[in-house]
């Protein structure tokens, strides 16, 4: 196995295999709830726990210095 497979094996893919761990009950309408209330409060669950362990968090995305801003 190479070490990008052992690597990948060993982490969760993403966002949704995190909300996995993080939602009682993980289903499409859950998702999509935990999504909305993103939006709504402007913050993640990931940012309330961090809070919570009293972690630093970040003002600026990191994406955000690698992404471009979207036009228009």
């Amino acid at each position: 196995m190479k070490y990008r497979q052992i690597a990948k094996a060993n982490r969760p893919d993403g966002v949704l295999e995190s909300l996995r761990l993080y939602l009682p009950t993980f289903t499409l309408a859950t998702v999509l709830a935990e999504i909305q209330r993103w939006i709504e409060q402007g913050r993640s669950c990931f940012e309330k726990q961090l809070k919570k362990l009293k972690l630093p968090t970040c003002e600026r995305s990191v994406l955000d210095s690698v992404l471009p801003q979207p036009s228009g």
